[in-house]
C-alpha cells in the first residue's frame, strides 16, 4: 500500500483517493472532502519536490507505482527503478521540476523524446551516470521484475 497522505497522518479516518478514477468517483458522488484535497496536494508536492518515499506519484498527485530503489546523485538528480513497471528494463532519471526521463538499461538509449530544456550534453551526462551505476540498477530491476538485464 502506498504511504499515506499528509491529512491521513494527522489522524483523519477518510479513505485516501490514490487514482484518478477514485477521485472522479468521489467528485461524482459528492463525497470529496477537504482531507482528500489536502492528501492530493501533499502527493503533488512529493512529486514536484522529489521527496523520497515508498511510492511515486504523477504531476497530478495520483499513484504511479511503488518505488523499489533509488540512488541520489549530485545536483538533486535521482535514479529510480520502480516495482511493477513495464518493459523494457529502464531507469527513471529525475530532478524535480526540471528532468524526468527514462533510460533503457539494456541499450543506454533514451526512451521517449528529449524533454524541453535538456541539452545533448546534459543527456549524455545522465546516460553516463546510468552507465556508472548500471550493475546496481540492473540488479534492482532483476530483483523487482524477475527478468535479467542484458546489455546490447
Amino acid at each position: 500500500m502506498p504511504e499515506q497522505g499528509h491529512a491521513h497522518e494527522a489522524g483523519s479516518s477518510h479513505e485516501t483517493l490514490y487514482t484518478r478514477s477514485d477521485w472522479d468517483a468521489a467528485v461524482a458522488h459528492r463525497t470529496l472532502t477537504p482531507d482528500h484535497v489536502l492528501d492530493r496536494l501533499w502527493r503533488i508536492a512529493v512529486h514536484e519536490f522529489g521527496v523520497e518515499g515508498a511510492a511515486a506519484y504523477d504531476e497530478d498527485g495520483f499513484f504511479l507505482s511503488l518505488t523499489a530503489e533509488g540512488l541520489q546523485l549530485e545536483g538533486g538528480v535521482t535514479l529510480r527503478v520502480h516495482t511493477h513497471d513495464h518493459p523494457p528494463p529502464h531507469v527513471h532519471v529525475q530532478r524535480p521540476g526540471e528532468i524526468d526521463v527514462r533510460i533503457n538499461l539494456e541499450s543506454g538509449e533514451l526512451l521517449g523524446p528529449v524533454p524541453a530544456g535538456v541539452s545533448a550534453k546534459k543527456l549524455r551526462g545522465l546516460q553516463a551516470a546510468v552507465r556508472e551505476s548500471h550493475d546496481r540498477l540492473s540488479n534492482w530491476w532483476e530483483k523487482n521484475h524477475g527478468t535479467p538485464v542484458v546489455r546490447s
